[in-house]
């Protein structure tokens, strides 16, 4: 399932690391770049620093693929 989690503060860090255990493909949309790096380094989640209330943002993180937006 292809997921899409605005923030990743403690509750989506731990929903963003479940979904990538279960081999879900998961973007996240942060506005911190030390976070994103975070995301992706340590989760292997794919990362896109922005506010989730930017249209640019949504498209770039392919929103409108997603099955789930959280």
């Amino acid at each position: 399932m292809r997921v899409v989690v605005a923030g990743a503060g403690t509750t989506g860090r731990r929903l963003v690391a479940r979904l990538v255990a279960d081999r879900h493909d998961v973007t996240v949309i942060d506005l911190s770049h030390e976070v994103c790096e975070l995301i992706s380094a340590k989760l292997g989640a794919t990362a896109v620093r922005g506010s989730a209330t930017d249209i640019a943002i949504l498209e770039e993180a392919e929103l409108a693929q997603a099955d789930v937006a959280v």
